[in-house]
């Protein structure tokens, strides 16, 4: 099975925009697609405000989230292969850095994870690609403009001391 998350906006040129193009489903397995855009993703980071600020923050700062999973078959696996192979290929050439590799062989997981940064304190991207040993793809991009503006400890520090 193919999972495939991807975070971006449609036609973007932004520095963190990676364009999977269009995850061809196996005839007969599982196809998810999330497609979040950054108005409503502004929308769910203003309703967590009030429960969860560190949460709405992080989501406030994303401008597009795409996940897609798709199972593997005989029908899409070589293209899946190809264009994850393609991905990396060009994140690599594009100056992403590659944060994890794991690679369980000969029939395990192969999983990547790439980030865009921005200077040393923002990410303007991320993707994630995985190939489950259950015979799953799973792509993940995000475009983002993350900055932290406060660290969890100053945060914590200044709370216990009220």
């Amino acid at each position: 099975m193919a999972s495939v998350s991807t975070n971006f906006a449609s036609a973007d040129t932004s520095p963190g925009y990676v364009d999977f193009g269009k995850i061809a489903p196996s005839g007969d397995g599982k196809f998810v697609e999330v497609d979040l855009s950054q108005g409503l993703i502004k929308f769910i980071s203003k309703l967590a405000t009030k429960e969860e600020p560190q949460a709405a923050e992080v989501l406030g700062n994303l401008k597009h989230v795409r996940v897609n999973v798709v199972e593997l078959g005989d029908a899409n696996r070589d293209e899946i292969n190809r264009t994850r192979q393609a991905v990396r290929q060009e994140l690599e050439a594009q100056g992403w850095n590659q944060l994890v590799t794991v690679r369980e062989q000969p029939k395990g997981d192969d999983v990547q994870v790439f980030a865009k940064m921005r200077g040393e304190d923002a990410i303007e991207g991320l993707v994630v690609t995985v190939i489950s040993a259950q015979n799953e793809s799973s792509w993940s991009t995000s475009l983002a403009t993350s900055r932290p503006t406060r660290s969890p400890r100053s945060r914590s520090a200044s709370t216990s001391s009220r």
